[in-house]
């Protein structure tokens, strides 16, 4: 008895820790309702939101209110893509975004302008800070501690551009530039990260290529070559619940769970510890909408940008619905 009472205690205890590892949503909230086309979204250490609008070219600063305060006025920046904030030893908060060369509607490559730019987020000013000699159509956008900064290009590859201790960008490092013979990436869009205590980054990288739509693994040692895995594979795109349709933005909360903006599936999926993939909000069945409350009725159509904020929830660009909103967990 007293061994079968045991093994009870055992199973109770390890289902318990299963289930913890998988987050749960529980509820769905608009943010801001800002139109137009909001593309890319990051939350600054002060916890303020920004996202990108990829069609008419601003970056604005989605305030307690749900109103939106302009930080780039629409002509600056064209197709801004992702977006990174960055505080300095001053407090200062800096913006660094992607100036993709991809067309806002079809995501089609329309040219290889793509670059890196700079913000004041105090002053609105924009500076160069990549240019297009070597990456040619950047999108997804991630900052390590150091300031060194990891950016998707769709065109092809990963690319890491190393910070010098003046805050200046050195030449761009191809982290994908030899791929195992089993891994193949073709158009990376999103991407996020980890790191160590020892400051070793691990990338995670959404692969939205027709015939991919897997998610990348990078590890980044600073004393070796760059291990690149799929945590996901590739799979044609479907609606089934284990596959992906289009994986855009990518975001990993501080419990190691990782989320996806699931675009033509109109979902944000989350990636459970053992490698599968499974709803967190939005349609199941790939059905596009406008609702918000119950995680499991609500409804998104193409979710684009997504980050995690530093209480857990989800933030998330419903890109044809013109809103940002807010998946709690």
């Amino acid at each position: 008895m007293k061994i079968i009472i045991s093994l009870l205690l055992f199973l109770t205890l390890f289902l318990a820790s299963c289930s913890d590892s998988i987050p749960t949503a529980t509820e769905v909230d608009v943010v801001a309702d800002v139109g137009g086309c909001p593309d890319g979204v990051t939350t600054s250490e002060a916890g303020k939101i920004y996202i990108t609008d990829i069609c008419d070219g601003s970056v604005k600063r989605i305030n307690d209110d749900g109103t939106a305060t302009v930080i780039v006025a629409p002509g600056l920046i064209e197709a801004p893509d992702g977006v990174t904030a960055v505080t300095t030893d001053e407090g200062k908060e800096i913006l660094y975004v992607t100036e993709t060369g991809t067309d806002p509607i079809t995501g089609e490559i329309i040219s290889s302008d793509g670059s890196v730019k700079k913000i004041d987020v105090d002053t609105g000013v924009v500076t160069e800070f990549v240019d297009n000699s070597v990456i040619s159509n950047p999108t997804g956008i991630a900052d390590d501690s150091s300031g060194n900064l990891y950016i998707a290009d769709q065109s092809g590859s990963v690319y890491k551009v190393p910070v010098d201790g003046s805050g200046n960008a050195k030449a761009p490092v191809d982290l994908t530039a030899d791929l195992p013979s089993d891994v193949t990436i073709e158009a990376p869009h999103g991407i996020t990260l980890v790191e160590d205590e020892d400051s070793n980054v691990t990338l995670y990288v959404t692969d939205q290529g027709t015939a991919n739509n897997s998610i990348i693994k990078i590890e980044v040692d600073t004393t070796a070559s760059p291990v690149v895995t799929e945590i996901v594979a590739p799979a044609p795109a479907s609606s089934e619940e284990g596959k992906f349709n289009k994986p855009h933005g990518i975001s990993k909360d501080n419990n190691g769970a990782i989320f996806v903006a699931d675009e033509n599936n109109n979902r944000v999926a989350v990636i459970t510890p053992n490698g599968n993939v499974i709803t967190f909000a939005g349609s199941s069945d790939g059905t596009a909408g406008d609702t918000s409350g119950d995680p499991k009725k609500a409804k998104l159509n193409s979710p684009r940008g997504i980050a995690v904020d530093s209480e857990g929830s989800v933030l998330v660009c419903d890109y044809a619905n013109g809103k940002v909103k807010k998946v709690k967990q």
